[in-house]
Order: structure tokens, then C-alpha cells, then sequence
């Protein structure tokens, strides 16, 4: 089929035309996408600004260090921005994988998923006393039990506007400001539940 030099432009217009249409929607979902990662980025570097901000005065914040095989921790505290429900302060915990290691998490079950488990939590400074729920879930490589090492740093809780701290569970009762660690014999997938209490 013969075409004129009109019909042969006109399709040399028409193909080119059709192209950098496609080059702009490239251009524009790339953009777009990288956009995405930027804001998302930006998100996590303030909300970890936020939770590690130079602390105003009653802010205060502690860590809970477990080790079985391998480490996990989980932070708490007070500030006062922050409210005593879900709030920008309080992060999710990942989920629990890999196995091999015993899994730490505050548990709030009145919170909605995933906030039901968190990495940290943080309650409005200040209160008389305050109830927090720990929760060990020991997970293993292979279905065997392991000593279970649960330590925290004095120092950091002696910031806080309570005289009393304690950590109890099921037959335990340690004073957590006068002493730094606690260790237990764990099961294979066995979840202990715990409170530090504070008052």
C-alpha cells in the first residue's frame, strides 16, 4: 500500500506524539514513586525525632533488653505531648520473625490492631501510678527451652516521677530500680506475661 509525504508526516507526527505521551507517564509514575519513599522517609525520621527529641521537662523514656539466643528490646515512657491511648509516639511492633530469639512487646489488648503490640509506648506525663503490660514470646529456631535474660537500665527509670518501680509476674516481684536484670527459664513458644508497675 502506497502512502503520500502528507499521510507519512502525519504518522511520523502522530508515532512521535504517542511516544512522549509515554515518556510523561513514565516520567510522572517514577516521580511519583520516589516521591512516595521520600515522604514515607521523612515520616519515620520525624516520628523517631519525636519519641528521642531532647525531653522536656517529666519526659522520660526506658528500655526493656531481652536475650535468649538472640536480642530483642522495647521502649516506654512518659511525655507529655503524648496521650494515653494510640497517638503518633506509640509504634507497632514488626512482626515476630525469625524465630530464635524470645520477642518483647508492650501489650495494650483495648488498643486496635496492630497497636495492640508495641515497639514503644508512650503515656502522658505525669500520673501516681501506672500499670504497663510486657509481654515475652520465646520463639525458637528448634523446639527446645532456653534461659530467658530480662534487663534495664536503672538509671533511666530514676528519671521518672516514681519512687517505686517494680517488675511482677506469676510468683516474681523485682524492684527494678535497685536491680538490673531478672532471668527465667522459658518453654518453647511459651508467652509470659508480665507488669512493671509504678507508683
Amino acid at each position: 500500500m502506497n502512502y503520500t509525504e502528507e499521510e507519512k508526516v502525519k504518522a511520523d507526527v502522530y508515532m512521535r506524539n504517542a511516544w512522549n505521551e509515554i515518556l510523561v507517564r513514565k516520567k510522572r509514575n517514577w516521580l511519583w514513586f520516589v516521591g512516595s519513599l521520600v515522604v514515607i522517609g521523612l515520616l519515620v525520621i520525624a516520628v523517631s525525632s519525636l519519641v528521642h527529641a531532647s525531653p522536656v521537662s517529666g519526659d522520660w523514656k526506658a528500655h526493656v533488653f531481652v536475650n535468649a539466643g538472640g536480642s530483642t528490646y522495647c521502649w516506654f515512657g512518659e511525655k507529655r505531648a503524648a496521650s494515653d491511648g494510640v497517638d503518633l509516639f506509640d509504634v507497632p511492633h514488626p512482626p515476630l520473625w525469625p524465630p530464635g530469639r524470645c520477642f518483647v512487646f508492650m501489650s495494650e489488648p483495648s488498643f486496635p490492631v496492630p497497636h495492640n503490640r508495641l515497639l514503644y509506648e508512650f503515656r502522658h506525663y505525669p500520673h501516681t501510678l501506672t500499670v504497663w503490660n510486657l509481654t515475652l514470646f520465646y520463639y525458637p529456631a528448634k523446639g527446645q527451652g532456653a534461659v530467658v535474660s530480662v534487663s534495664w537500665d536503672p538509671g533511666e527509670l530514676l528519671r521518672s516521677e516514681y519512687s517505686s518501680v517494680h517488675l511482677q509476674s506469676s510468683g516474681i516481684d523485682v524492684d527494678m530500680l535497685t536491680s538490673d536484670r531478672f532471668c527465667f527459664f522459658s518453654l518453647p513458644y511459651q508467652m509470659t506475661f508480665m507488669q512493671i508497675i509504678m507508683k
